[in-house]
């Protein structure tokens, strides 16, 4: 794996040269992947297939101390249409049903399943709610956005500065509707009273997804999408997690930011802060981010201001390690709203200082019930062995694992060999990252 990730002939050269000629990943690319290295990367092409392949890693990978769990999810293709976002409805629906099954028959645990939210809305709805967040005047609502108000760093580091809560639900209820009157007069309708639009029937389906997630006691993560899109995420979550998230229950939606944009730290900050002010449980999946390249194109469009994406690789590390310390941090204070955290890396040396800070620096427990890593399977599958299994402690004793998932994806090679090619994309990594387990994982 991690000589795929050198490659530049895989993770750059390859997928644009599939997506230009449709017909050599048809004929060329899907055969190989389906006989090479579908086994190690996919959960299977149906869900029993996946669940089988959970059960076989859990007593693989497993020990007495394991703490290992899986995230499953189905790698569907993106399409459009209120018949494709009702197909797409009851196809999660089904999912936590069986979830729930296996988890009763006590085979393997599913404790999150990703969810992308343009499988349920219009992808043109989350842009044209973006650019509705992006003119507001600049009062606070520009980290909203590309900018990135405070680069020195300061705004997640004490309790004292999260006052700030961005948008208020008022103001965000009423941009919402802005954006399906918009939709509406762009296609020159007319508006039909008491008929929901676009966004308000995705919101509908996202309560629905949600209000079944928490009666089968799992939490559901929301992918990040791309700069044109996340601000109308952001501010989706914001107003899901008010029904979904309070603070006498566990978090059932968890949002994803990506560290390689600058504005990740103030985004925390603003949620952080809404979720104290209505006593809500903060729930963040941390990500070094999915879509660097296609950002760095973007913004290489845009004549003023900083970049949105941090100009390096060390950078990107640097913020992520720094927000996921602050984020420990606040889970050590332990009060009502504090956060949980899903840390979703490949990286050895984060997971390494992660793992070190949580008990050694902050005394919490290895297996702390808000604190959890992820990794994709067939990508620094030792890493999360080890995190699983305790890795070791500088005297040789075994340790109680932290809590753990394995991603397992699971559908035909047509739909999986593009989601696999953008990984290999993100994972531009030195060889060595995850492809070994080393003793300085200790707990």
């Amino acid at each position: 794996y991690g000589y795929c990730c050198q490659s530049k002939l895989l993770t750059r050269h390859l997928p644009a040269f599939a997506q230009r000629y449709p017909q050599f990943q048809r004929w060329v690319l899907e055969p190989l992947f389906r006989h090479l290295v579908f086994d190690k990367f996919a959960g299977g092409e149906t869900l029993d297939e996946c669940f089988a392949k959970a059960a076989m890693l859990q007593e693989r990978w497993g020990s007495e101390t394991a703490a290992l769990t899986f995230i499953v999810d189905e790698a569907a293709e993106d399409l459009e249409g209120e018949d494709a976002f009702d197909i797409a409805l009851q196809g999660k629906l089904q999912l936590f049903r069986r979830i729930e099954e296996c988890s009763a028959r006590g085979h393997v645990r599913v404790p999150f399943v990703p969810l992308k939210c343009s499988a349920l809305l219009p992808g043109e709805s989350l842009e044209r709610l973006t650019l509705l967040v992006r003119d507001l005047p600049d009062s606070g609502n520009r980290s909203d956005g590309f900018v990135h108000p405070n680069e020195a760093g300061a705004v997640l580091a004490d309790e004292d500065t999260c006052t700030w809560a961005g948008l208020d639900v008022a103001t965000m209820e009423a941009l919402i509707d802005q954006a399906d009157a918009q939709h509406v007069a762009e296609r020159g309708q007319t508006a039909t009273g008491g008929r929901p639009g676009p966004l308000r029937k995705g919101i509908a389906r996202l309560h629905t997804i949600l209000a079944d997630a928490r009666r089968r006691g799992v939490a559901v993560l929301l992918d990040a999408e791309q700069s044109d899109r996340q601000p109308a995420l952001d501010l989706l979550f914001r107003l899901l997690a008010l029904t979904h998230n309070r603070c006498d229950e566990s978090p059932v939606l968890y949002n994803t930011y990506q560290c390689y944009l600058r504005r990740a730290e103030t985004a925390l900050a603003r949620d952080l802060s809404f979720c104290r002010a209505h006593n809500l449980r903060f729930a963040v999946k941390l990500v070094r981010g999915a879509y660097l390249l296609t950002e760095q194109t973007r913004s290489s469009g845009t004549a003023t201001g900083p970049p949105p994406v941090w100009s390096s690789k060390a950078d990107v590390d640097r913020n992520y390690d720094t927000l996921a310390h602050r984020l420990l941090d606040l889970v050590a204070q332990g009060d009502a709203s504090r956060p949980s955290l899903l840390f979703a890396t490949h990286n050895r040396e984060s997971a390494t200082r992660l793992c070190v800070h949580m008990t050694r620096g902050l005394g919490l427990p290895a297996n702390h019930p808000d604190v959890h890593f992820a990794q994709i399977l067939g990508m620094a599958d030792l890493l999360t062995i080890g995190l699983a299994n305790g890795g070791l402690h500088v005297t040789g004793s075994p340790s109680h694992g932290v809590r753990v998932s394995k991603l397992l994806l699971y559908g035909d090679v047509s739909t999986l060999l593009p989601w696999l090619l953008r990984r290999l994309q993100e994972n531009q990594v030195r060889r060595d990252k995850g492809s070994r387990w080393l003793p300085d994982v200790v707990f």
